[in-house]
């Protein structure tokens, strides 16, 4: 062996040290997307609750007060059908 091929190996790591080099870069990966994964979620989750909870809050407060409103109105159509009905009947002498 040629004495720059012997000091080339020489100067390489042992197999272990590259093995730990490997592992962090892993786990330093790992980390990484788990960080980046929590910050998204919190974002989304404080867009939620600033954005769109209100908006989700606004539609069903305004189906709950058209719902009421439908309710009456056919609330009142009874009670006219019933009071037309109470005229005719009151007209018919017998």
């Amino acid at each position: 062996m040629t004495s720059w091929l012997r000091s080339t190996f020489r100067k390489l790591p042992h197999k272990y040290v590259i093995y730990d080099y490997v592992q962090r870069g892993i786990v330093y990966s790992v980390i990484y997307v788990l960080s980046i994964t929590t910050i998204r979620y919190g974002i989304e989750l404080r867009h939620h609750f600033k954005v769109r909870k209100p908006i989700i809050e606004e539609k069903k407060r305004a189906l709950k007060e058209y719902e009421f409103e439908r309710l009456q109105a056919e609330r009142e159509f009874e009670l006219s059908k019933a009071a037309s009905l109470q005229a005719e009947a009151d007209n018919i002498k017998p």
